[in-house]
């Protein structure tokens, strides 16, 4: 006979001790006061009466526990989006122009003016696409920041942290490029110098909005209580 190995039935769900045992006792119980009718003592009916408050209580508490849990987060969610709601958008405000590929004081632009030396060509590769979806991406949370629904507090400002700690992966790229091609004694001395100038320029304000946005992550998670979005940010480093 062909044995299968490595399958294993599905296990049945365990039912609850009150399901399995106390309800079916109380029935018991109520089944034999019908039974004996009037003539019990008055004992009797405060045992039965106490086990009905008993089993009520039982089923009641865990959903009235579950809901006090979910009025507390609905508290929360509320308080902290009166004080941290101009906070996100602000950081928007900020991080949008940061992200625009016709201004000249980004990551971005100096990315694509170097990667445009000639010397450059094999070395320095700027993602346009990858600033296009972060761009995107930013425009739509700014957008439902705009709305004012405040109920979703945590989880836009979960997704904030993630777009901008995406959009720090995305800088971090364009300094491993440009500092590839500083090490790699290709520049004449006066374009080495403009690439270190530049960057390290660029690199002081990338860091200044980076650090202001962290600041304001710390201060939601402490406030809450809890780990609601990313905080930690690795500062980008000069060009030497």
């Amino acid at each position: 006979m062909r044995i299968t190995q490595g399958i294993t039935p599905p296990s049945q769900p365990k039912e609850s001790l009150l399901k399995t045992v106390w309800i079916p006792l109380g029935s018991l119980l109520v089944a034999v006061l019908g039974f004996i009718g009037r003539d019990v003592p008055l004992w009797t009916v405060g045992v039965i009466v106490g086990y009905i408050i008993f089993v009520v209580l039982a089923v009641l508490i865990p959903y009235l526990t579950g809901l006090g849990r979910w009025m507390r987060k609905r508290m929360m969610g509320r308080s902290l989006a009166a004080k941290f709601y101009p906070q996100l958008e602000q950081a928007t405000t900020v991080l949008l122009p940061n992200l625009e590929t016709s201004r000249g004081d980004t990551v971005y632009y100096v990315w694509t003016s170097i990667g445009s030396w000639g010397e450059a060509a094999q070395l320095v590769r700027p993602d346009h696409a990858h600033l296009q979806t972060l761009y995107a991406w930013l425009r739509s949370i700014d957008a439902r920041l705009r709305i004012k629904k405040r109920r979703g507090f945590s989880k836009i400002a979960d997704e904030l942290s993630r777009m901008i700690l995406q959009y720090q992966r995305f800088c971090e790229e364009a300094y491993r490029q440009l500092d590839a091609l500083a090490s790699a004694g290709n520049l004449p001395s006066q374009k080495l110098r403009n690439l270190k100038q530049e960057w390290n320029h660029i690199r002081d304000k990338h860091n200044q909005t980076l650090k202001a946005w962290e600041d304001t992550a710390k201060a939601i998670n402490a406030t809450a209580g809890d780990h609601i979005c990313q905080d930690y940010y690795q500062l980008l480093k000069t060009i030497e």
